[in-house]
């Protein structure tokens, strides 16, 4: 087995392992990013929740559901349009390679 070979076995199982289910369940620990910007979020929640009303602490809840569904929408578009450019360049590739021959 060549070196290059192994490597890329090595970085597979990684992402595997980083990309579990249950892992994925606690996101803190797959990324330092996520983590830290977590922390982040839980301070501003707890310094809105001693300045805010209920009132507007439900709006600025809101305001959070329709970014964060907006943002659901925006990863669907671009999955779904990642994965119709890698089926077009497969089909493309396998009808290249065919003509090429």
């Amino acid at each position: 087995m060549s070196k290059g070979m192994h490597v890329f076995e090595t970085a597979i199982r990684d992402l595997e392992v980083m990309h579990s289910e249950e892992n994925l369940r606690d996101l803190d620990s797959v990324s330092g990013d996520y983590y830290a910007t977590h922390q982040k979020l839980k301070q501003l929640q707890q310094e809105l929740a001693a300045e805010l009303t209920p009132a507007q602490i439900r709006k600025v809840h809101q305001l959070e559901d329709y970014c964060f569904e907006l943002e659901f929408f925006a990863e669907d578009i671009y999955y779904h349009q990642g994965f119709a450019d890698g089926i077009s360049l497969m089909t493309q590739s396998l009808m290249w390679e065919a003509i090429r021959r």
